[in-house]
């Protein structure tokens, strides 16, 4: 719904003032209802049967072939998708054409690496979640972790995922270089969240200083790791750079090359931050000795929630924490 259409009705809504997420950008004051306004609504549907295309590659491992990391990005998107979700799709591409040339100088991965393009995120994680549903017996099995990106941008690095592997990608994340700030994207987000602390309480704020590894933000849904994760247990991650490029264009017709190129990544050198940060994530997954999951931080996590609880109705984790 575009700006034009949505601001009538939203100026129509009484009631308390909206907490300030929720808040949008229009020049009105934001409410959450209810309010005097009716709105008669008509709903046309197409009901057109489609078929969906996922692409899967693997390439087995060769000391554990029956343990594998899973990597994917959708390639569907609302109208033209240049950020959503082509910017994360090519990053995936890149660390395949990388993977390639290792295996043609005589690499082989201890675990196997499966490389997935899903079709039909968008109207509902449709070609993920039956391929994870249609061999969800060998999933269960076989499945170690899921790497997910959907869309990327220019910015600090953003990672959501299973605590169990905050660890392992505080480690990745201080191993790769931020292209614009020339420090490691690790360095880069620990100088966001001292400038941007989850709160105002001096645990928060004085956190990113302190702690060792910065913390990562629980996955809810919304992406493809949503079948992984949430149906299956397989612990997973999300990964992508955003912070500098909002511009109003998610799932519009304006996100297009032109946009893209112009007042995002406009030299693409985040895509390249995007397949490094990836690619290495998958490659020191599929080639250790043990796989490098670390409970420590996840009942850390789950310590915090129950404190924050007590204290203030919980922590809420948000996009970029």
């Amino acid at each position: 719904m575009s700006y034009g259409d949505a601001q009538p009705l939203l100026a129509a809504l009484k009631g308390p003032v909206a907490p300030e997420p929720w808040r949008g950008a229009l020049p009105m004051t934001y409410h959450v209802g209810p309010g005097p306004a009716k709105v008669h609504l008509k709903l046309a549907f197409n009901w057109d049967l489609k078929p969906l295309y996922d692409v899967v590659a693997r390439i087995p491992g060769a000391s554990y072939p029956d343990e594998w990391i899973i990597r994917g990005n959708h390639h569907d998107g609302w109208v033209n998708g240049a950020e959503d979700p082509i910017s994360g799709l090519v990053a995936l591409l890149e660390e395949a054409r990388g993977l390639g040339t290792l295996l043609r100088q005589g690499w082989k991965p201890k675990r196997t690496i499966i490389l997935c393009a899903w079709d039909g995120e968008e109207p509902g994680l449709l070609g993920s979640t039956e391929w994870a549903e249609a061999h969800a017996d060998e999933l269960e099995r076989k499945a170690a972790v899921y790497v997910n990106s959907d869309s990327n941008g220019r910015g600090y690095l953003e990672v959501e995922g299973s605590h169990t592997l905050e660890r392992f990608m505080n480690g990745v994340a201080r191993d790769i270089e931020d292209p614009e700030a020339k420090v490691s994207v690790w360095k880069r987000m620990q100088a966001h969240r001292i400038a941007h602390p989850l709160s105002s309480s001096p645990q928060d704020r004085q956190e990113p200083r302190s702690r060792a590894d910065l913390r990562i933000g629980a996955l809810g849904s919304g992406s493809d790791y949503t079948a992984f994760l949430d149906h299956l247990g397989i612990a997973s991650m999300n990964l992508g750079f955003a912070g500098e490029h909002d511009g109003g264009v998610y799932h519009s017709i304006y996100d297009d090359f032109y946009w893209y190129t112009h007042f995002s990544d406009t030299e693409f050198v985040y895509g390249r931050a995007l397949a490094q940060t990836a690619g290495t994530a998958v490659m020191r997954l599929a080639d250790a000795e043990l796989l490098p999951f670390d409970f420590d931080d996840f009942y850390g996590y789950r310590a915090a929630i129950r404190i924050g609880g007590a204290k203030a109705g919980g922590r809420k984790a948000r996009p970029d924490y």
